[in-house]
């Protein structure tokens, strides 16, 4: 009996972790699992990708809701990302009408679905970690705060000053779903990435292993670099500096603005920046 293995993302295509989630679909099918797709946003015309229709006027309070009942209580937070993940969504019904036998999750944030849901999926679970926020009190990255190792609060996105925060009671709701989903398996993307989630509080007892993304090799594989060169049309007796992230402008983590001083600080007529 073939296994059916159910990835839920927010997007199949939008951003990273959506693409290796994709990638990670389409090569399980490759190899003869009957793997699916359940997302929020769909861009691709895969027909294993399945679009999980959301009531527009719902989300729309949803997201307003979190502000108005929570983020809004602290004005000098930082403009990233902060997600609470509570509200119900139209993903389980979905999820049972599909009926498989693991399920993978992937970048769930947006309202995509709850904690609470979360820990209702009664299957095998495994989590593929894409940023910091499965282990933390509810941001995507801690900015070396390191307090998901111990106990939120105080929390710097937030600017708070109360040991007892949002991030304090979304760790709490974490910590206590995670520990009661039967033999959930955390994957960490990376070996900094396991090692952060296994020092988490909310995954202590969680098996987290380090398992890399895949890469299509029929795609990409090294080549000579002058051969590299000529196919993307860039000049062969220059250097090529290659920066790429998503919302880097935004996300000062990304290094853009390092990139941005070293250029002002050296002219050169040898490089090619992509």
């Amino acid at each position: 009996m073939n296994i059916r293995v159910l990835h839920l993302s927010a997007s199949d295509l939008e951003g990273g972790a959506a693409r290796a989630a994709f990638r990670l679909h389409t090569g399980l099918r490759e190899n003869g699992i009957d793997s699916h797709m359940l997302v929020k946003s769909k861009k691709s015309d895969n027909s294993y990708v399945h679009h999980v229709r959301f009531n527009k006027i719902r989300s729309y309070f949803s997201y307003h809701l979190d502000y108005l009942l929570w983020l809004n209580r602290y004005p000098g937070r930082e403009d990233v990302n902060f997600s609470i993940s509570f509200w119900k969504s139209p993903v389980m019904s979905a999820i049972r009408s599909m009926k498989p036998d693991i399920i993978h999750l992937h970048w769930i944030s947006d309202n995509f679905l709850s904690l609470e849901t979360i820990g209702q999926l009664n299957r095998p679970v495994v989590w593929s970690m894409h940023d910091m926020n499965p282990f933390t009190g509810g941001c995507h990255y801690d900015n070396n705060c390191n307090r998901y190792r111990t106990v939120c609060g105080n929390c710097p996105v937030l600017h708070s000053e109360r040991q007892n925060d949002l991030s304090t009671w979304i760790q709490k709701r974490k910590k206590k779903i995670y520990s009661a989903i039967p033999g959930l398996t955390v994957v960490g993307l990376s070996r900094w990435m396991q090692e952060a989630a296994s020092s988490s509080s909310v995954l202590q007892g969680v098996h987290v292993v380090n398992l890399p993304n895949g890469i299509d090799t029929s795609q990409y594989k090294p080549v000579a670099k002058d051969m590299a060169k000529g196919l993307l049309s860039f000049p062969p007796d220059k250097k090529v500096i290659l920066f790429g992230a998503q919302f880097s402008n935004a996300e000062k983590r990304k290094g853009f603005h390092h990139l941005l001083k070293a250029m002002s600080n050296f002219v050169r007529d040898d490089l090619v920046i992509v």
